[in-house]
């Protein structure tokens, strides 16, 4: 391009130099010598390089790998990409048909369920605060009653120990207390009252029920303790971009994903779900894009059930399937072996569901993805101004 240049300089300076060395007059002494030459090449040469554009397109035929990229272009960029509780690789960049003002780029993901933490509802310690509480200062104490001069107290009861105690009956609760008292009182409004105050917490939502210093009931902390199913959500971010000023990210390709989140450090902030953000997201200001995704599991007390009968010196049981089960025993009581079945607190461990599956949690989101996505440079636009 330079050599261009300089060709059309000369040509330029040959019109102006061949009508200084012509004498119209004949008088032969308005020729011009080579150090005015060399004056005149030196001074329009610098000039017009200086005031010529020169472009250079770029080919890419093969595909760079880039890490924490930092391109230095007319805009400065630099992007970061980060994945929480999982791993980037080949963090790739395109440059598009040749364009200064944006670019294409590429990432892969691998995380997995783990990441999340899933609550053992089972083994959960049930706290109340009513009058019993108050009275005793102690949330763990659930429930007394005076039975033949003895003061019976249920305390730090599990949801696990809480489900089974409201599956026991009238019977069930007289003879546990002549078992352990004797015939010494009036166990049949003991066992009821034991009974009553159990079932009607597990199973019934009122009004009256008693709840703990954060307004939780029994059933609030202790999902699915009726008997049947429940499904518990833990949200997690698997990945984040990093975009500076001036910088509006689209995104070309995307896995199934809960939510894409927009968070920028002059307050703005978007999401996907409530439609907040559009096709294009950032420039205005250094944003952080998220990628959002859920680890749900199913929650109940029915599908594993431990028996005295069926179980070894171990205490391993069988579920509906025959599985051998290698249960926790730490939360039935000694003295429960005359009560049949004790129904564990399970999360569908023991059963496969395909994709997104990993034997007992379930996520849209693949556990391996790619993601694509255009950065463009951009200007902010000032409404005051013309």
């Amino acid at each position: 391009m330079q050599t261009k240049a300089a060709l059309m300089v000369l040509v330029l300076l040959s019109g102006t130099i061949a009508g200084c060395t012509s004498d119209p007059d004949g008088g032969g002494n308005d020729g011009i010598d080579s150090d005015a030459l060399d004056e005149l090449f030196d001074q329009y040469f610098e000039d017009f390089v200086n005031n010529t554009s020169i472009t250079v397109n770029n080919h890419y035929h093969n595909n760079t790998t880039v890490v924490n990229n930092d391109y230095e272009t007319n805009n400065e960029y630099s992007n970061t990409t980060n994945v929480d509780g999982g791993e980037i690789n080949n963090y790739n960049q395109f440059n598009g048909s040749g364009a200064s003002d944006s670019i294409m780029q590429m990432f892969t993901v691998n995380w997995n369920h783990s990441v999340v933490q899933i609550t053992d509802y089972g083994s959960t310690i049930v706290t109340l605060n009513d009058t019993l509480q108050i009275t005793t200062g102690n949330p763990y104490l659930l429930f007394a009653l005076i039975y033949d001069g003895n003061l019976i107290e249920f305390e730090n009861i599990s949801c696990e120990q809480f489900r089974n105690f409201a599956d026991m009956n009238d019977n069930h609760w007289q003879n546990w207390i002549i078992g352990t008292y004797g015939y010494g009182g009036d166990y049949h409004d003991a066992g009821y009252d034991l009974r009553a105050f159990f079932r009607n917490n597990a199973y019934y939502s009122n009004s009256n029920n008693p709840v703990n210093s954060d307004g939780e009931s029994v059933r609030d902390q202790c999902p699915a303790i009726d008997g049947g199913g429940s499904y518990d959500y833990h949200y997690t971010t698997v990945f984040e971009i990093e975009l500076s000023t001036g910088e509006a990210l689209q995104f070309l390709s995307l896995p199934t994903l809960d939510d894409i989140l927009l968070e920028c450090d002059d307050g703005y902030t978007g999401s996907e779900n409530n439609g907040s953000v559009g096709n294009y997201l950032g420039g205005q200001a250094n944003c952080t894009v998220s990628g959002i995704t859920y680890v749900r599991h199913s929650i109940t007390y029915s599908s594993h059930i431990w028996t005295p009968t069926t179980s070894n010196n171990s205490n391993n049981g069988s579920d509906s399937n025959n599985a051998e089960l290698d249960f926790d025993t730490s939360n039935i009581p000694e003295w429960w072996s005359d009560y049949g079945p004790f129904y564990q607190y399970s999360w569908d461990r023991w059963y496969f569901y395909g994709d997104g599956y990993d034997g007992h949690t379930f996520s849209p989101t693949p556990s391996e993805f790619t993601v694509y996505f255009t950065t463009y440079f951009v200007e902010v636009y000032d409404e005051g101004s013309e």
